[in-house]
């Protein structure tokens, strides 16, 4: 093992082949292998790691059982207030606050200053802008790509699955409507979306959809103030 920084692994009791570097990186870690974390107060409260990547202040501070991870940022993967809810493991977060509250979520790509910083659980997912997916929490099996695709409005918690939304804004205000394709600059992004199973394409089409569903909509401004 390789540690500098003041308090940095200072409880390690097992574990090899871990490099870290940083006031307090690592400093509550009593087993850990193969590790890179570096910044200060990265990994601070982790208690068992194995096999990931943490650069960054505070990335994966409050990461308790995870593996597996590449995380990057400042509070990038830091994980809920509850330590030992989180066993977040294969993700890849680059990004400030990139994946910040993850607990459990599992094999996601997030890439973006607040990318996805409020999920929680979610799952296979694929975010990636700046603010995409922010006030996403449960998504899963979902890509978001595009500034602000996804990213919730009127603190509406965003938990869709299984939806496609690409462009600057995208379903924005999507909150739990599943299977939807959203593709174009604030296409489906005017309302909160709970319908399912609609594709638009198009600048600003389905811009006022809400609860309707299986609905194809192509074109600028296409079914523009359908609602409901």
């Amino acid at each position: 093992n390789i540690s500098m920084g003041t308090c940095a692994h200072k409880d390690l009791t097992s574990g090899d082949s871990n490099v870290i570097l940083g006031n307090y990186a690592g400093g509550a870690l009593t087993t850990g292998t193969d590790n890179v974390i570096l910044g200060c107060y990265a990994a601070k409260n982790s208690i068992s790691l194995c096999g990931n990547i943490l650069i960054g202040p505070e990335t994966g501070a409050c990461l308790c059982n995870g593996s597996h991870n590449i995380i990057m940022g400042q509070y990038a993967g830091r994980g809920s207030s509850t330590v030992s809810a989180n066993t977040a493991g294969c993700n890849i977060a680059l990004g400030q606050n990139a994946l910040k509250l993850v607990s459990s979520g599992n094999q996601n790509v997030i890439l973006g200053v607040n990318a996805a910083k409020a999920i929680t659980t979610g799952e296979r997912n694929v975010i990636i802008g700046q603010e995409a997916g922010a006030g996403a929490t449960t998504i899963g099996d979902s890509v978001l790509i595009g500034y602000g695709a996804g990213a919730g409005c009127g603190g509406s918690a965003h938990t869709d699955t299984m939806s496609i939304l690409i462009g600057r804004y995208a379903g924005k205000c999507v909150t739990s409507g599943t299977y939807n394709v959203a593709i174009g600059y604030e296409a489906m992004c005017g309302g909160a979306v709970t319908g399912e199973e609609n594709v638009v394409i198009g600048k600003g089409a389905g811009q006022a959809i809400t609860s309707v569903e299986r609905n194809v909509l192509i074109g600028s401004s296409a079914g523009k103030s359908i609602t409901a």
